[in-house]
């Protein structure tokens, strides 16, 4: 797995401290680890936010607690002269913390604080709870021993690194994007420097917004990129070889829940795809065109395809085992010939029962193969409840189409969004059912020879 460490500290690049002129141990930590890694050193937190959004990936983030010059608060000393202090870390709610709160990272995350026990206490639980088991807070007087410190930490990366093998797949793809987004600016910015604005007025001509319209211009050229990227795709293949570990359903249907829908802003302008919850237990999907919606005025009409939030557990293709049980009873006992006892009726309704709910359950899962059920479209782990991704959204296409008016009150109740490619899969389908040309009958006798025929 390939990546590069980040360490910040405000320290990392004293060369020369005290009366001795030697290096911090900051310093001395930083020329360690680079001796094995490519280790990227800065000094301030807003470099590591700059850094983060730059580059994405990393093998481990070392982060020192405490930043002095952006720590120090200014108060007043008793002669009326302003001083500044550094400020302890209890006495507010850190920038370290605030940074690692709001920014995103997989990799291994070392904190390292002079107050390591009061850090910990204090910011601990939310820390650990947001990066689980990959974040470790140390103490700083550690440093004093660098280079058995320095040990300790590349022996750690690099068991992480063998323990986390598929972790190099996502490593490998932010870094293929990162190579193929400069490879795509040079080359459209060598054929046309004034390019952006030209896709971006192209698109307003067309009614749509120009904005989403050449971020899809990127997403679709740099898809096109990394698919042709060898590396990468060696990379991938070797999940195959990789044992299965044990995820949970629940685990399987949250991902599923962040692959298949996408959350909005109340600035985001509306858009195909755009869901809506219209009621206590009604939802609607836009499928609107695009460049229709830009024309769509205050009380015109929105086309959706809407449903229910307990659709699939009415809908008409579950098996119909509501079947008296007497009537099953009776129908044995008339092909056996025999006179059943009370215990031997209750067993025996029992397991056909069981039979039946187990037939039933078979038919819903089918019916996720949705070649079997052309009128009917499912979205899988939609979030009926907060939080909760088991529910399965039902479209029936035979009654599902509804026209909505453009209204502010509407607008408010938009949700989240349908990514692609799955609004296109849904309205190509609805559009395909929707065209079904019929096809005549023929008379049961001529069905009758050309079976017996043939």
């Amino acid at each position: 797995m390939k990546g590069v460490i980040l360490f910040a500290d405000d320290h990392i690049f004293d060369y020369s401290t005290g009366q001795n002129g030697e290096p911090s141990s900051e310093n001395r930590l930083y020329r360690f680890l680079s001796q094995e890694q490519p280790v990227l050193g800065i000094k301030s937190r807003q470099q590591i936010r700059e850094t983060i959004s730059s580059i994405g990936s990393f093998t481990a983030v070392i982060l020192d607690w405490q930043f002095d010059e952006e720590d120090q608060i200014e108060q007043e000393s008793d002669d009326d002269e302003s001083v500044l202090m550094i400020q302890k870390t209890s006495q507010k709610e850190h920038g370290t913390y605030n940074l690692l709160m709001q920014n995103d990272f997989y990799s291994l995350v070392y904190i390292y604080s002079d107050a390591k026990d009061e850090v910990e206490m204090t910011y601990g639980e939310k820390l650990k709870n947001k990066f689980k088991n990959r974040i470790e807070f140390r103490d700083k007087t550690n440093l004093s021993n660098t280079e058995s410190e320095a040990s300790k930490l590349l022996d750690e990366i690099r068991n992480w690194k063998t323990n986390n093998e598929k972790i190099a797949i996502p490593i490998s793809w932010s870094q293929a994007i990162n190579r193929s987004v400069q490879s795509i600016f040079s080359k459209l910015n060598s054929i046309d420097p004034n390019w952006l604005k030209e896709y971006y007025n192209t698109a307003k001509t067309d009614g749509v917004s120009p904005s989403v319209e050449v971020i899809n211009l990127f997403q679709n050229i740099l898809s096109e990129l990394i698919i042709q990227n060898e590396d990468l795709r060696t990379l991938i293949d070797t999940v195959d070889k990789v044992e299965e570990g044990d995820i949970s359903p629940e685990s399987y249907a949250e991902l599923t829940h962040i692959l298949y829908y996408g959350s909005i802003s109340e600035n985001d302008p509306i858009m195909t795809g755009d869901i809506f919850k219209l009621d206590e237990s009604k939802y609607g999907i836009i499928i609107t065109p695009e460049c229709n919606i830009r024309n769509i005025k205050i009380n015109e009409n929105y086309e959706m395809l809407c449903f229910s939030n307990n659709g699939f557990n009415s809908a008409s293709f579950t098996f119909n085992a509501n079947l008296k049980a007497s009537t099953l009873v009776n129908k044995v006992e008339e092909l056996l010939k025999t006179q059943f006892t009370n215990q031997q009726r209750r067993l025996l309704i029992a397991d056909l029962n069981n039979h039946l709910n187990t037939v039933k359950k078979e038919i819903k899962i089918g019916a996720f193969t949705q070649t079997n059920y052309p009128s009917m479209h499912f979205l899988p782990c939609f979030e009926f409840e907060k939080g909760n991704y088991g529910g399965i959204a039902l479209i029936d296409f035979k009654k599902g189409f509804d026209l909505l008016q453009n209204t502010d009150e509407l607008i408010r109740k938009r949700i989240a969004k349908l990514n692609t490619p799955f609004i296109q899969e849904l309205r190509q389908r609805y559009f395909a059912y929707k065209g079904r040309i019929g096809v005549p009958s023929f008379s049961k006798k001529l069905k009758q020879w050309l079976v017996d025929n043939n």
